[in-house]
Order: C-alpha cells, then sequence, then structure tokens
C-alpha cells in the first residue's frame, strides 16, 4: 500500500475441514476431507487473500494380531461347529468380527460345520471398522472314535487296546492306542472307547480290539489275552459299538447300529457245584426264564472256582442257571428274577448263594 516494507501477518487465517459440504471435528473414520482456509489476515501495508484448499486422508489401519487356533474334536455322529479362540477381539478400540469359509475365494459367514472323520481347511477373515480387512485359514480335524463293549472279556478284570493298521502289507503301518472305560453304571454292562486321531490315520485298513493282562502296561504282543479277529469294516462302522460274543483266544463279535451296549454279561462261579466232572451249564432268561436258552461259555479255573458266564439281552431281569447232566437232564437249577436289581455281575453258588460285584471287588476272582 504504497511503501516496501515487511509484511507480517497480525491475524491467521482459519482451518476448516469438510466432509463434502459439512463441517466435520473429531475425525476417527476414513475418508478423504477437504481443508478450507477462511477468515480475514492484516499484515501492515499488505492485503492478504487465501486461495488453497488442502485435503486430508484417512486409511484404513492394519488388523495386525489375528491369528485361529487349530481345533481337534472327535466324532459324535451329528455335525460339529468348530469353536476356535481368536487371539484379538478388538484392534484400537474397534470390535472385530469373523466370517469363515470353506473355500479361499468362496462366500464367507457363519463357521461351517462338519460330521465325518477328516481334517478340514477352513478360511477366515477379520474385519472392523476403519481397518483393512485380515485373512488365514486353520485346520479342523476329526478324530475317528470306536467302542468296545467288552461282555465276557470283563472276567478277571482286564485293560483293553485298539491295534489299528493302515495300508496293504508289506507296506502296512500301524499303531497301538489305550482303550479308557466310559460307563461302568452296572457291572453287568461295561463300555469302552479308543479314539483314533485321523492325523495319524487317514484310512483304517484294520482294527483289532485286545483284551491285555492288567499286570503290563505296554501295548504289545504277548501282553494280550484275547484278542477279536481283523476287523475290516471298521471304516464304515465309526463311532459304534462292538460286542464280544465269545471267549477264544481270537474271539469273534458284531457292530451294534450305534454306540450303544446291548448285552449283559452275567458270571456264575459255580465252586460248590462243580463236584461231578462231568457237569455241564447252561441257562435260561428274559420273561418266566423261557424267552431264550444258552450255554454257559468256559471262563477259567481260578483257585478252586470255575467261572462261566451267559451273554445276555440289557433288557434281561431274569435268568436261570442250569447243571446239567452230560448223559440227559439236569441235576439241579438256580432262578434269580432279580438281575437288574442286583447290580452285581456274578452269581456264587457255593455253600452260601448270592450276587456279588466280581469286577470292582479288590480280589475279584477267588
Amino acid at each position: 500500500q504504497g511503501e516496501d516494507t515487511v509484511a507480517v501477518v497480525t491475524t491467521l487465517p482459519t482451518f476448516t475441514v469438510k466432509d463434502g459440504d459439512d463441517e466435520v471435528s473429531g475425525i476417527q473414520n476414513v475418508g478423504t476431507y477437504s481443508i478450507i482456509l477462511s477468515g480475514d489476515s492484516v499484515a501492515t501495508n499488505y492485503n492478504v487473500t487465501y486461495d488453497q484448499t488442502g485435503t486430508l486422508e484417512i486409511t484404513n489401519a492394519t488388523i495386525s494380531v489375528t491369528s485361529v487356533n487349530n481345533v481337534f474334536e472327535e466324532y459324535t455322529g451329528s455335525a460339529i461347529t468348530p469353536d476356535p479362540t481368536p487371539s484379538a477381539t478388538s484392534v484400537n478400540s474397534q470390535a472385530i468380527s469373523w466370517s469363515y469359509s470353506t473355500t479361499l475365494n468362496g462366500e464367507y459367514g457363519a463357521m461351517p460345520t462338519k460330521t465325518d472323520p477328516g481334517e478340514y481347511t477352513i478360511y477366515y477373515k477379520a474385519s472392523a471398522p476403519n481397518h483393512s480387512d485380515a485373512s488365514g485359514s486353520f485346520t479342523f480335524v476329526i478324530d475317528y472314535v470306536f467302542y468296545l463293549e467288552p461282555t465276557i472279556w470283563q472276567f478277571k478284570n482286564p485293560r483293553y487296546a485298539a491295534y489299528v493298521i493302515t495300508g496293504e502289507s508289506p507296506n502296512e503301518v500301524y499303531e497301538w492306542y489305550d482303550m479308557t472305560l466310559v460307563d461302568s453304571s452296572s457291572p453287568l454292562s461295561y463300555k469302552y472307547k479308543v479314539v483314533v486321531p485321523y492325523e495319524d490315520f487317514n484310512s483304517i485298513t484294520k482294527l483289532i480290539f485286545c483284551r491285555m493282562d492288567p499286570s503290563t502296561d505296554s501295548n504289545t504282543w504277548g501282553n494280550e489275552w484275547n484278542k477279536t479277529d481283523d476287523i475290516t469294516d471298521a471304516s464304515s462302522n465309526v463311532g459304534k459299538c462292538y460286542s464280544i460274543t465269545n471267549f477264544n483266544s481270537t474271539s469273534s463279535g458284531a457292530w451294534n447300529s450305534d454306540s450303544s451296549t446291548q448285552y449283559y454279561a452275567v458270571f456264575l462261579q459255580a465252586s460248590g457245584w462243580v463236584t461231578d466232572g462231568g457237569a455241564v451249564f447252561s441257562f435260561t432268561y428274559g420273561t418266566n426264564y423261557a424267552t431264550d436258552y444258552g450255554s454257559m461259555i468256559y471262563c477259567d479255573t481260578v483257585g478252586s472256582h470255575k467261572y462261566y458266564c451267559a451273554i445276555v439281552s440289557n433288557t434281561t431281569t431274569q435268568v436261570k442257571f442250569w447243571r446239567n447232566n452230560p448223559e440227559g437232564g439236569n441235576w439241579n437249577y438256580l432262578e434269580k428274577n432279580d438281575l437288574s436289581a442286583a447290580n452285581n455281575c456274578c452269581y456264587w453258588a457255593g455253600d452260601t448263594n448270592g450276587w456279588f460285584d466280581a469286577i470292582t471287588d479288590s480280589n475279584p476272582w477267588n
């Protein structure tokens, strides 16, 4: 304004940030915003005008802490929804939402379910407001499960193991697995379970259940008292229960329709009955003792006692033990109409008759 002097701005402009036409403040969300300079500025001898606008751009932050643990479940026969534990549930005070898919480029949504034994890859995306999606995958494994109803094998309170084979000779791969007791609600009916990891066997060629000497710890051939035949249809009977039906060194059996048991193993400690070497033992059971008939299976002689077993339906409430003359007819019998109520597995036919729990007795088979 007429003189050359140093311009000193004495009033600063105002900065305004706009989202479109709307003035905004305290901005947190991702987006592009305009910065507007406005107001009158005064400098000695100069008129100062502002014709510049700026841009404020906020970009997505990174979700850096994201991982999902692998999940291992046992076969149940029903669809299983994996329940992994994500490494984070929020980032920068923003909640993380997780979505899942069975294919990398598929549609993401709720956690998928699986039923059959197998190893599955589940893909995930982690999302949060103002953050770029993070992605990855985890492994979901469903292991094989088989059940054993030992029936007569429960004699002498053994332990149990399963021998699993995959492949064909001479390239077979095998492994031993301990079995665990899962039901002993009645000493008449026990049930054991074995879990075979799918990561060890993606297919099962043969399965052998073994009744093991309880005085041994290692699972190896020579420590077994009894074993089943090679079971070659295990893969199609996952989750089912296999019932033992005889007491041979190589015992036979059959798959039940599901995981439930279907038999009672009723033992007879013959004791005082074994005075005639030729005695043959049999039994009848069911309503009025007449529903079914069968020969009792000899188990073993322990001390002065001989043990026999009757394998009967687990709906049985009555049983009659017969001591038969091998030349015909019978010498005597014992009627028991309280089988289920007895809640014991063995009947002592000696000087003093009565039920006792030979399975859990501290000195069980003497």
